[in-house]
């Protein structure tokens, strides 16, 4: 991810300097990132597809209710400084998501 986008991203949600760490594991998207703070405090950021982002207000929408109407575990993306959780830049659309270290859950006897 080039770092002048990390830099506006930085901006409008109130974050220290932003610097890239590693792209995700897996995915489709290469423009997806994982970048940490000075403090070491890391991020994922992510760039919706022109089709997942047409369609994102409705994702938010589901996400949202499911937070706070059942158990589910729902990871939802930061607030910007005006309350929005995506935003725009160069048309393309980014969402800020803390950084949760994973495993990758393999049900027994299933397929490796």
């Amino acid at each position: 991810m080039i770092q002048s986008i990390l830099d506006i991203i930085s901006k409008k949600y109130n974050l220290p300097t932003l610097t890239f760490f590693a792209s995700p594991e897996q995915g489709i998207s290469a423009k997806n990132a994982i970048v940490n703070t000075p403090e070491g405090t890391m991020f994922f950021i992510k760039n919706y597809k022109k089709s997942d982002a047409e369609r994102r207000a409705v994702s938010e929408a589901v996400e949202l209710f499911i937070s706070q109407n059942s158990n589910i575990p729902v990871v939802l993306p930061l607030k910007d400084k005006t309350g929005e959780s995506h935003i725009y830049i160069d048309r393309e659309m980014y969402a800020v998501f803390p950084h949760i270290f994973h495993q990758e859950y393999k049900p027994e006897g299933g397929e490796n």
